[in-house]
């Protein structure tokens, strides 16, 4: 798996997604039949991070921090609505 395959997972669950909004890439890789529990999911994800498609929302932190067993929510960039427009 690599970060187009997440960004193609993200856009199948969120077909309509645009920058600012908020997206749980790993339920978005699940339903998609990828192994959001592989090492190429956290490496597809930290390239996207690290690429500037998705952010991690300290807001986001904020809110759930008491919620057990909840996946980490990451917002859309303007960078990656692009990406995602573009698949």
């Amino acid at each position: 798996m690599g970060p187009e395959d997440l960004m193609r997972a993200i856009k199948q669950r969120h077909p309509d997604v645009e920058a600012g909004e908020m997206v749980d890439p790993y339920i978005a890789a699940y339903e998609a039949g990828l192994n959001a529990d592989s090492r190429a999911y956290d490496d597809a994800l930290n390239r996207l991070e690290a690429g500037g498609a998705l952010k991690r929302s300290a807001e986001f932190d904020d809110l759930t921090a008491s919620v057990v067993g909840m996946n980490q929510q990451y917002e859309i960039t303007p960078k990656g609505a692009r990406l995602i427009a573009d698949l």
